[in-house]
């Protein structure tokens, strides 16, 4: 008996297979075609099972056929016949109980091996690894075959890596599997041609022969859907016209078995043939709308209430090849900001990255840059190669909720005010709609396990800020990033970025002037205004009113266009004008502190611009510490021009500057505080007009004070995760001080430690030393660089640098204490030294390896005579307990090593790592690493043999206390033992 529908042809693309990728593309497509010919059989048992009412109709299958079948794939397949086996389960119906008694067969004691070196390959394949069941049944292992489909040619650099597959035979395995799974399964399928008197005419295929014929069907049988439909015949079936169905199409003309594919539009759908021999064909036949392909009834496409209301809550689910999403649209006047662009898309293609924050005031266009980068994903073939930006599922919610149009600020009901709204979103596009009404504690954690049935998930939020209980939406998506295994990003867009959890965070503020520029342009031309304002002070003047924000340059021009001037603009009295800056800075002042606002409102006072040492004597801030964190806020609200910073500067941008004015209406009494203090600082207003140049009536600060400046600037970036800004805010410290030690030497830590370009930092340490070459501070940081290289590479040479360099640190200090902090960098690099000799040592041959344990013994030695010496003998202070407490640890950290190459005084180096953590504790009790140390298998070993304390299980805590209360037995023990020569 030969494969039944398309399987057979598709054996036959696995056996013209010739290399190992062609094989494995190959076997890819059969087991789809096998999950596609199960799941129509079953729907078709099914949709004959509802008119029989022996069972119900199932939401779940009807959602799934609605969300996932317009463009079906492997996975859309799989699950319509899984649901569909689901409804069965019950029913004891006889065709799907021996479906169910094939795919439940235990595959033969001769083949199993094979069988589980293919699963385990093809999850080596994946870099992971996979618990094997002790019997491996057929429909385990081909549903393991979609791990396989993860992959695609792409993947692989060569025919080799596939070559294990190939061996252990993963072709013959997967074809004979579905053969048996449908060795006893005897379908028909017969379309009627025409009806006579006394019969009906029809071409029919037989599974047994796996011929087509034509027959005659007497006069008694029935035809309840005319001639329209093909009909598929059950082998526990007498009725050969009791199975209509438009999902399969007989072709008499090529003696062809058409199968849906996917729909063209509504109007049409692809059916795909796929014969023994002829090759594969695609036809398009009419329908209305893939709810007709599959029978859909009237009752069930308007049964579910609830599903309407969360499509018009969350949008429509669309699907794009193998990927499900809700994204809404591009917005039509959506104009590229690359930089920007690219920024996300690195974040999103970064294996580190998790969370992604794009931050910055309403009318930035933060909302339409994430639906640009993201369709580009569903869209470019390009970036859907990037196995980083391949999901399977993205998921959009919005909490917006007012929106700018036509110069009015319209309010409308969000769809998501708290985290059960995120959490049924989830459900809603996941079509696991059946755990709407559980409980929010049953749905959270179901959406974990939903969650990892995907390869990869993209969440996307928008406008976070309007969330009422935003606190439990962080701990929840905090727990989806610990608990979903699979591969999960979070995309969020929010006005504020007050609750950040160690997102990467994007600021997006005005556009590039480029980007501005263009928008503009497109404007002006589309309302026909170009000839009119195309000229280069006319774009300039749009760019400097909007702020270069895109709505507002999209409102200008609009306002253009009815006929007001750019000077009415300018002046920014205008009603709807006023209406556009409330939406773009109302929701950021109110979230603003009142020094943040008083700042804004003392800048505004003296005309839009004024020194940082102006601003905090109009506003009498003493604090430098408020001052800056003030500073901040406006800086990532984008209400200040970020260039001026950098000369000490504060100025807004003149719709901010428009919209603070009318916020000075609200409070007359500081404005008239702050005029009057602009008064007394003698700077008149004339002054600001009539300079040569912006700043000319700001004396500059001095240089110490600017670079520390760019500094906090650059530090204030790395706190919210922007890496590339900070970068940019270092380059800044060494372009505008080039001679400067402690800039090269910041941004030489910065190269260490963010961006990993160990040769740059070097480079850069290098400059920090040629400019300052007496500063300790710069050879003891690049020498902790140096140690920490060398531990996490195994490199000893970079251990070596390192305690070149304290040397040189240690030469140039002057204090003891600094001298003594050193010398235990010092001796723990020549620990570090020993560890790496010790690990070469074990991968060595002999002699090498007894040389490389000598030498590991060698730097032990000479680690632990530095910290003998170092230790203080009277100590006076807590900074010198603290620091014998230190060495008191390195020390018992340090005397087993020794022990382990001199057996013969193993017991006197093991006292003395004893005796070590004793002072330690008695110097400092609150030291946490000498808890730590405490773990050590061998004290721990020394302690139970010798003084009958247990270390595991119990709080470290009460073993130091029982320690601490035997310390004079533990040290007269050791003044009993003696070195043996």
């Amino acid at each position: 008996m030969g494969l039944i529908i398309n399987l057979d042809g598709a054996v036959q693309e696995i056996n013209k297979a010739t290399s190992n990728i062609e094989i494995v593309e190959a076997i890819n497509r059969f087991t789809e075609e096998f999950y596609k010919t199960l799941g129509i059989l079953l729907y078709i048992r099914y949709r004959q099972s509802i008119k029989e009412n022996n069972v119900q109709i199932c939401s779940d299958i009807t959602h799934l056929v609605q969300d996932y079948f317009q463009k079906p794939t492997f996975e859309s397949w799989m699950r319509l016949a899984q649901n569909c086996y689901t409804v069965f389960s019950p029913t004891n119906d006889l065709f799907v109980e021996r479906l169910n008694k094939s795919l439940n067969k235990q595959f033969p004691q001769d083949s199993v091996e094979d069988v589980r070196q293919i699963v385990t390959e093809i999850y080596r394949l994946k870099s992971s690894s996979i618990s094997l069941p002790r019997k491996i049944q057929y429909g385990w292992f081909l549903e393991k075959m979609k791990e396989l489909r993860n992959f695609r040619a792409h993947h692989w650099d060569n025919n080799v890596i596939l070559d294990p597959l190939v061996k252990h035979g993963i072709k013959g395995a997967v074809i004979t599997t579905v053969s048996d799974i449908f060795n006893d399964v005897e379908i028909r399928i017969i379309k009627p041609e025409s009806i006579e008197k006394e019969h009906i005419n029809a071409y029919h295929w037989d599974s047994r022969s796996g011929t087509f014929s034509r027959i005659r069907v007497d006069e008694t049988s029935l035809l309840p859907e005319g001639l329209a439909k093909t009909y598929v015949v059950f082998p526990d079936e007498n009725d050969l016209f009791l199975n209509p169905t438009n999902l399969i199409h007989l072709d008499d003309k090529e003696d062809r078995i058409y199968v849906y594919g996917s729909m063209q539009n509504n109007h049409s759908a692809y059916f795909t043939s796929l014969p023994r021999s002829g090759g594969i064909k695609k036809e398009k036949m009419p329908f209305k709308g893939h709810d007709d392909v599959f029978s859909l009834s009237q009752i069930e496409t308007q049964k579910d209430l609830i599903r309407l209301t969360l499509k018009q809550k969350f949008g429509q689910i669309r699907q794009d090849g193998g990927l499900i999403h809700n994204f809404p649209d591009l917005c039509e006047y959506y104009v590229g900001r690359p930089k920007k662009e690219l920024e996300l898309l690195e974040r999103l293609k970064h294996p580190r990255v998790f969370s992604i924050s794009l931050s910055g005031g309403g009318g930035y266009g933060k909302t339409e840059l994430v639906k640009k980068v993201v369709w580009d994903i569903v869209t470019n073939p390009e970036l859907k190669e990037i196995e980083c930006l391949q999901y399977d599922i993205i998921i959009w919610v919005s909490a917006k909720e007012t929106q700018f149009e036509k110069g009015r600020i319209n309010e409308f009901n969000s769809s998501f005010h708290s985290l059960e709204d995120f959490l049924d979103c989830i459900l809603y596009v996941t079509n696991n709609l059946q755990y709407i009404d559980q409980s929010e504690e049953d749905k959270r954690r179901l959406i974990c396990e939903i969650l990892n049935c995907y390869e990869s998930t993209l969440l996307v939020i928008d406008n976070l800020e309007t969330v009422a209980d935003k606190n439990s939406l962080w701990s929840y998506l905090d727990s989806l990033l610990r608990d979903v295994k699979s591969g999960i990003k979070i995309v969020i867009t929010s006005r504020v970025d007050d609750y950040t959890f160690g997102q990467y965070v994007i600021p997006v503020g005005s556009m590039e002037d480029d980007e501005a520029q263009q928008l503009i342009s497109e404007q002006l031309e589309r309302l026909g205004l170009q000839n009119r304002y195309s000229n280069a002070p006319a774009l300039k003047q749009i760019a400097t009113i909007s702020a270069k924000s895109p709505l507002l340059i999209i409102f200008v021009v609009q306002l253009l266009a009815r006929g007001y001037t750019l000077n009415e603009l300018s002046k920014g009295d205008i009603e709807a004008y006023e209406q556009a800056l409330n939406f773009i800075c109302d929701f950021q002042w109110r979230e603003l502190s009142g020094l943040a606002r008083d700042i804004l409102m003392a800048v505004t006072v003296a005309n839009g611009m004024c020194s940082f040492s102006q601003v905090r004597q109009m506003c009498n801030i003493v604090d430098n510490t408020e001052f800056l964190s003030a500073k901040e806020e406006l800086t990532q609200r984008s209400f200040i021009v970020q260039s001026e910073l950098e000369n000490s500067v504060l100025s807004l941008l003149p719709p901010i500057c428009t919209f603070v004015k009318h916020k000075l209406i609200e409070y007359p009494h500081k404005e008239e505080e702050f005029a009057t203090q602009w008064k007394i600082l003698n700077i008149g207003q004339d002054q600001i007009s009539k300079g040569p140049g912006p700043n000319s009536a700001f004396p500059c600060d001095t240089d110490e004070i600017r670079l520390r400046q760019l500094i906090q600037k650059a530090e204030s970036f790395i706190r919210i995760g922007s890496i590339t800004y900070a970068h940019e805010y270092y380059n800044k410290c060494v372009q505008f001080f080039p001679e400067n030690a402690i800039a090269w030497r910041e941004l030489a830590e910065f190269e260490f430690k963010y961006l990993e370009d160990d040769d740059k930092a070097r480079s850069s340490f290098q400059k920090a030393i040629e400019f300052d070459p007496d500063n300790p501070i710069t050879f003891t940081k690049i020498a902790y660089w140096e140690q920490l290289r060398g531990t996490e590479q195994q490199v000893a040479q970079y251990i070596l640098k390192s305690i070149d360099y304290n040397k040189k640190a240690l030469s140039l200090y002057t204090d003891e204490r600094s001298k003594r902090t050193v010398r235990d960098h010092i001796g723990s690099s020549y620990l570090k030294l020993g560890e790496i000799e010790k690990n070469i040592g074990q991968l060595a041959n002999y002699p090498d390896k007894q040389n490389h344990f000598i030498m590991a013994d060698e730097y032990v030695k000479l680690a632990i005579k530095i910290f003998e010496d170092n230790i203080i003998d009277r100590a006076q202070s807590d900074d010198d307990l603290y620091h014998n407490a230190i060495d008191y640890n390195y020390l018992a950290l340090a005397y087993p090593r020794v022990a382990r190459g001199d057996q013969k005084n193993a017991d006197y180096f093991y006292q003395s790592a004893l005796v070590c953590l004793v002072r330690g504790f008695e110097a400092k009790s609150d030291y946490d690493r000498l808890l730590y140390t405490l773990g050590d298998h061998n004290i721990k070993r020394i302690l139970k043999s010798k003084y009958k304390i247990i270390v595991d299980g119990v709080d470290r805590n009460i073993v130091k206390k029982k320690v601490i209360s035997i310390a004079e037995r533990i040290e007269d023990d050791f003044n009993k033992m003696r070195l043996k020569v």
